[in-house]
């Protein structure tokens, strides 16, 4: 696509005061001129200390953001772009003060001596330390500090002072979105802190903000409208910062602002795995924003309520696009939103209808997530729908994402369903499902359709897609968590007594009504004898589960039969047979094979579960039983399940 393109399906979004105001930053700025100011405004109550941060600074100049440490050894090293812009944003922030290792006379002096190097080796005006965003964030980090007890010398009082009427100057409305909700903080806090009439206005004009940007920004579910998960975070704790600050010097807190503070609490809880960490939605990344823990026990502190533990079923964040999937084991968060606010996608992936998954309390399924801003290559990859769990059309994104922080043409989500199956505990219990038409630009005109079906035993992510022509070629992915193999060789299957009756009965009445709304027989006949064997439960359901769903899904008409008896020599048998389309005689020695993509067998191996024949075939193989097919295209298929009734007994493979 032409660079015109994309600048023009980019820039026809934008609001005109973005567009004036990146005009008139490009014209030379006259420095502010220092304001005065009559020293600390005087405090009515007590600060409670917020969200601790990690250790930053060091002796001997040494400094560690985003798990790179960096050595600092003169001036240039507050601006050396070879360490990349966010290490370098982080470098400013003066995040170090709010450590939670405490306040030790060592720890202040370190501190001090950062202060000063800071206020001594960056000139009004030096980027990017007095850019907008991190001046902002750095004033709130010395007020807050000081509030905490640390000592501001009057070298860093003065420099607070020009640094908040230069934020003042300087605020970025041609990037709006939380970088001006973040001026508009940074103003208010400087302006209560120091007094002086500079300060009084300062602070008229950070209140004047943040009523106008919180009433935009925050959605009424309580989610930040850039939709990222982390950006969330950070402005709930901004919110709470704003509710206090107005305390600690006696002025009024607006009441909407207290129920925002609560809800986007309720918001946050939903979007949490089980590990209590962040979903990789949009720009996300892990130790950035402070945890879910930190935040709830600060809003606790402020009065406010907490939220409610999440319960099985779906919670759908209607106006962020984020639902929640809960049941057993399993939670899923799904991804049904737009890419952001119109006129600011910067935060944004091409990750539309992707989604996460963790079972007994650990991540399986998640996005990539995001490790820079800078390296192009690096930041273009991790906002590609190709690093998401999503399909990807013909190679390309569902969202034109380029240069870092732009998106061109923008995936549209549309028919959001969320429904409660009445088929049983199993599959499906509760079932989403969206479709955008984000390829729509392509030859074909496709349109991508998801649906998620959980129970309390599997999920069942179904994806298709509608044309109007030939469109080409789409990939599935799904990205592992980092501790996540997809066949771990050091798995073994936990056997236990079980009654072999009552699991068959549980996965075929849980299948039956999908049978008949295709008008197929299901019927299960058990042998008497074959009462009771020890195997792992859970892989025996399985097995049995996607073996009766892929003939129940592929069979056309007739009927499905499954049966159990009882072998020679103590082998449990159970078969499966249909009359759907058969499988091809040149592909039946291929079906349990990873990966083989015949035609009518590759369509069986894949399955409604997404487990296929390949993982069938292991899951009996580590139970010490085997799996065999027969088959004769246009009469049916019979699989067949062979497993000793002692575990201890291995069958030959086949």
């Amino acid at each position: 696509m032409s660079k015109l393109s994309l600048y023009f399906h980019t820039v026809r979004h934008l609001r005109l005061v973005q567009i004036a105001y990146q005009l008139r930053n490009r014209l030379p700025r006259k420095a502010v001129r220092p304001p005065t100011h009559e020293g600390r405004r005087k405090v009515l109550s007590a600060w409670h200390p917020g969200p601790r941060r990690a250790q930053s600074l060091f002796e001997d100049g040494r400094a560690r953001f985003l798990q790179v440490e960096r050595q600092m050894d003169g001036p240039e090293g507050w601006s050396d772009q070879t360490f990349g812009m966010l290490w370098l944003y982080n470098l400013h922030y003066f995040d170090d003060l709010m450590c939670a290792k405490g306040k030790s006379p060592e720890r202040h002096n370190l501190q001090e001596q950062w202060i000063l190097r800071w206020v001594l080796q960056n000139k009004q005006g030096s980027k990017p330390g007095w850019d907008a965003y991190p001046t902002a964030l750095r004033l709130v980090n010395w007020v807050r500090a000081s509030l905490e007890g640390f000592r501001l010398s009057t070298a860093a009082l003065d420099s607070m002072a020009l640094q908040a009427e230069h934020l003042s100057k300087r605020l970025e409305y041609h990037l709006l979105g939380n970088h001006l909700l973040a001026n508009a903080k940074g103003l208010i806090f400087a302006g209560l802190f120091l007094q002086g009439p500079a300060a009084d206005r300062w602070f008229k004009r950070g209140m004047r903000l943040a009523k106008k940007e919180l009433r935009e920004q925050i959605l009424q579910d309580g989610g930040h409208f850039e939709l990222s998960p982390m950006y969330s975070a950070i402005i709930h704790e901004d919110v709470l910062d704003i509710i206090q600050i107005l305390r600690v010097y006696g002025r009024a807190v607006p009441k909407r602002w207290l129920k925002m503070a609560q809800v986007m609490g309720n918001w946050s809880r939903v979007m949490l795995h089980p590990d209590m960490q962040i979903p990789f939605f949009n720009d996300a990344s892990f130790g950035i924003a402070p945890s879910f823990a930190d935040r709830m026990e600060y809003a606790n502190a402020l009065g406010i309520t907490p939220p409610q533990e999440p319960q099985d079923g779906i919670q759908s964040l209607e106006n962020s696009g984020y639902h929640r999937m809960q049941q057993g084991e399993f939670v899923v968060l799904a991804d049904t939103a737009a890419v952001g606010p119109a006129y600011q996608p910067g935060h944004a992936h091409a990750d539309t209808l992707s989604f996460e998954m963790s079972w007994c309390g650990k991540r399986v399924f998640v996005n990539t997530g995001t490790s820079c801003y800078g390296d192009e290559r690096q930041r273009s990859y991790e906002r590609s729908t190709a690093a998401h769990n999503t399909v990807c059309v013909n190679g390309m994104d569902s969202s034109e994402v380029w240069g870092g922080f732009r998106v061109a043409r923008r995936a549209t989500v549309k028919d959001v369903h969320v429904s409660q199956s009445e088929v049983g505990d199993v599959i499906p219990a509760w079932r989403l499902s969206a479709s955008h038409d984000g390829y729509f630009r392509l030859p074909g005109l496709p349109v991508h359709q998801r649906s998620w079906a959980l129970g309390k035993q599997h999920l069942v992510v179904d994806d298709v897609i509608q044309s109007t022509g030939a469109w080409g070629t789409a990939v599935a992915r799904l990205q592992l968590a980092p501790q996540v193999r997809a066949d771990d060789p050091g798995w073994k299957p936990s056997p236990k007594l079980l009654h072999l009756g009552d699991l068959l009965t549980e996965v075929v009445d849980s299948l039956r009504d999908r049978a008949e709304q295709k008008q197929l027989t299901l019927t299960l006949t058990t042998d008497s004898a074959c009462r009771e064997l020890i195997a792992d439960h859970f892989s025996l359901h399985t097995v049995v589960q996607n073996l009766v769903l892929n003939a129940v899904n592929y069979t056309q008409e007739g009927s499905i039969q499954v049966e159990s008896s009882t072998g020679a020599s103590g082998i449990v048998c159970i078969a499966v047979r249909d009359t759907g389309p058969g499988i091809d005689p040149e592909a039946l020695p291929h079906i349990f094979e990873r990966f083989f993509r015949g035609d009518i067998a590759h369509s069986r191996a894949s399955g409604g579960t997404g487990l296929g024949l390949a993982i069938v075939r292991n899951l009996l193989r580590r139970m010490g039983g085997r799996i065999s097919v027969r088959s004769e295209p246009g009469v049916g298929s019979e699989f067949l399940v062979e497993l000793p009734t002692n575990p201890t007994r291995r069958l030959p493979t086949t």
